[in-house]
């Protein structure tokens, strides 16, 4: 059958594509006349990923193919976010990334296993992110529980940006009452360079 698409359109390798050529109706055909091809969408072939991780690897502006089903943790319905995204992450607790779902608001619960086919790209905070060309699969699931660690851990070894966690300790800092951000100091010795102890949390939802 014959689509018409806009926009980016994602292929896989043996896939045949055929193109139609004409004028488009600026009276280029003809003797002497060139036909062209007016193309109104990008094609390309996705990169395969396994995890976040693996997609987060990749430079801005590569399209990855998410293969293995990826647990949703945490939406704007959840935390507030600016913006409509949410997080997902490999069932290993390896790896997370924020997701920019293709249209608003996104289509996902909490403990969904979602693949996609996105764009990798960077935030305006240096935060890596997907932005979804398409939801391939969408299964209900069980939501994931947060993973205990020392705010130091969140710092060093394991990539933990995007990882649903679970932090305890004592408040060392908060501003104006609680109602921007706070440290958490747990004993690790974690400092950020500045004269509070512990990790900075902030708060974005109610």
């Amino acid at each position: 059958p014959t689509q018409t698409y806009s926009g980016q359109v994602a292929v896989n390798y043996g896939d045949t594509i055929d193109f139609v050529i004409g004028d488009g109706g600026n009276g280029r055909e003809g003797p002497g006349k060139f036909d062209y091809l007016d193309l109104d969408a990008s094609i390309y072939i996705p990169a395969t990923a396994s995890s976040p991780g693996e997609a987060k690897n990749q430079p801005d502006g590569t399209v990855v193919k998410i293969t293995t089903p990826q647990v949703v943790t945490a939406g704007s319905d959840v935390f507030g976010f600016s913006g409509d995204v949410y997080y997902i992450e490999d069932e290993n607790r390896t790896s997370g990334i924020k997701v920019v779902p293709a249209s608003a608001p996104a289509s996902v619960a909490l403990g969904d296993r979602v693949t996609m086919t996105a764009e990798v790209k960077t935030d305006a905070n240096g935060e890596r992110m997907l932005r979804v060309i398409s939801l391939d699969s969408q299964i209900p699931g069980t939501p994931l529980d947060p993973v205990g660690m020392t705010g130091k851990a969140t710092t060093v070894g394991l990539k933990t940006e995007g990882l649903l966690v679970k932090l305890w300790g004592n408040v060392t800092y908060s501003d104006l009452g609680g109602m921007l951000y706070f440290y958490l100091d747990d004993g690790s010795g974690l400092q950020d360079g500045g004269v509070n102890s512990g990790i900075r949390v902030l708060i974005d939802g109610g």
